[in-house]
């Protein structure tokens, strides 16, 4: 005598592990999904448009040891600056050299930007600051023409967002 179908305990116990597969499947997916969330940024940092660092003076003396390089930099634009990335070319070279270190921030060598008297990064529009590098000569090799590329970037740390829109060339003489 065959035992009818409800009892076929074959047939159950294979639905029944097909079942733990798809749950222990979604199981992990959830937690696989909330762990990563965690380590996403929520919210991903953004330029203003109306951004703009310009240069009112730069100097460059080239010497054997090094170039001692000097820039001003004026805020145009309509939102405080909390950072510039100051990059340098020898004229018609699309590679430049930075020459500003991020990891020396809160000294005159960072590319955080400091208003004379001030303490915490950032300059206000209309503001101006001076700052002077020396240079090696791998970087700048002699007399010459140069670009200075200047990007502002508005920000800190980990939230740091590049002005793409802001960025400004000038071509100057090394002498």
């Amino acid at each position: 005598m065959t035992k009818p179908l409800l009892f076929n305990h074959r047939g159950l116990s294979e639905i029944v592990s097909y079942v733990l597969l798809v749950v222990i499947a979604v199981g992990i997916s959830v937690a696989v999904y909330a762990f990563i969330s965690v380590y996403i940024p929520k919210d991903k940092p953004t330029c203003p448009t109306d951004v703009f660092l310009g240069t009112t003076k730069v100097e460059c003396n080239s010497s054997t040891s090094g170039t001692q390089f000097t820039v001003g930099l004026v805020n145009k634009g309509l939102f405080t600056v909390d950072a510039a990335y100051l990059r340098v070319a020898e004229q018609g070279r699309e590679v430049t050299f930075l020459i500003n270190e991020p990891k020396e921030a809160g000294s005159a060598k960072g590319f955080y930007l400091y208003e004379p008297g001030k303490t915490k990064p950032g300059l206000a529009p209309g503001k101006e600051v001076l700052y002077s590098y020396n240079i090696p000569a791998s970087i700048i090799p002699g007399p010459g023409k140069y670009t200075l590329e200047v990007q502002p970037a508005i920000g800190r740390g980990a939230n740091l967002a590049l002005c793409e829109a802001g960025v400004s060339r000038q071509t100057f003489t090394c002498a």
